[in-house]
């Protein structure tokens, strides 16, 4: 099994976005549940992981992040509907993965190796305009006391802007959501992370961008693609 592991500079800390290859990780996505389940236990059996030490989001493109515990393990496990309710998680309990689904969408990765911490977040265009990034790091900053400057980012594969054209009525949800808005009409989401990223005091320095396009990349599941069907996700947890 072959899955994205990003490059982190604290080895205690682990962070990846599964691949086509891995299957799809999403219920909500597709017919054959069983399918995914069985995908799941190949990653968890890959990465040693204990099914009841991983939680999932029921996301909803909203702007909502929830502390998680060992005591939500599984939550999620068999059905979308069973996740937490909200588009972030975030946790201070060693080996509890946190995961979030996407095709197109931007995940966030976020950690504070000195509590430590770890979370990740799912924002794609609605999540954008909701400034769910900024919400998100705000609650945890000022819950956990945390310093921005101890913050490390780490931004997912995402659509990018090359084939994310924007329709004319949402102009007016970037400028209403004070966002930057590109001259060539094309969308960024990027560009709205960087705002909320910015406005949280997290230095340009600790923001770690993959790179890597989802709607080019045939690594990737990419609803703008549109097949294969299914969609990765982004976990993180502490060692």
């Amino acid at each position: 099994m072959k899955y994205y592991e990003y490059e982190l500079e604290h080895k205690n800390i682990k962070a990846l976005t599964t691949t086509v290859e891995c299957g799809n990780m999403a219920y909500q996505v597709g017919e054959d549940k069983d399918e995914v389940y069985r995908n799941r236990e190949a990653l968890y059996k890959e990465l040693g992981l204990d099914r009841y030490h991983v939680v999932y989001v029921h996301q909803s493109h909203s702007d909502v992040i929830k502390e998680v515990f060992i005591d939500d393990g599984f939550k999620g496990g068999e059905s979308f509907e069973e996740g937490i309710e909200a588009d972030a998680l975030y946790t201070k309990q060693r080996e509890l993965a946190l995961g979030i689904f996407h095709a197109d969408c931007l995940p966030v990765i976020f950690y504070d190796p000195t509590v430590p911490l770890v979370g990740v977040i799912h924002s794609g265009f609605k999540g954008t305009l909701k400034h769910i990034t900024q919400k998100a790091l705000r609650k945890v900053i000022d819950k956990e006391h945390l310093n921005p400057s101890n913050i490390q980012i780490y931004i997912g594969p995402y659509r990018h802007p090359e084939t994310f054209i924007l329709e004319p009525e949402d102009f007016e949800k970037l400028m209403m959501a004070y966002l930057p808005i590109r001259q060539d009409g094309h969308m960024d989401l990027l560009d709205g992370i960087k705002f909320d990223l910015t406005c949280c005091f997290i230095p340009l320095e600790n923001i770690h961008n993959v790179n890597i396009d989802t709607a080019k990349d045939e690594r990737f599941f990419s609803a703008y693609k549109k097949d294969p069907v299914g969609r990765s996700v982004t976990m993180v947890y502490l060692k």
